[in-house]
């Protein structure tokens, strides 16, 4: 039987999960796979940060797709 990439990583249950989006902003896909997966983290990148606005509105975007707050800044 094959398992798809969220059933590996959830497989992987108590293991630290870290993750990266593309850009600025949060694309539908990588808020699916956020929901589904539930990360320990979210890494940064230069990619990632135009601004502090941006970067709080990037934040926020995850937070909403996380069910707990990675950041309580």
């Amino acid at each position: 039987m094959s398992l798809t990439a969220s059933e590996r990583i959830k497989s992987l249950a108590g293991v630290p999960f870290f993750f990266s989006v593309k850009g600025e902003t949060l694309t539908t896909i990588e808020s699916s796979f956020i929901t589904e997966t539930k990360p320990s983290g979210i890494i940064y990148f230069k990619r990632n940060i135009s601004s502090l606005s941006q970067l709080k509105e990037l934040t926020s975007q995850i937070n909403k797709s996380h069910s707990t707050a990675l950041s309580r800044h």
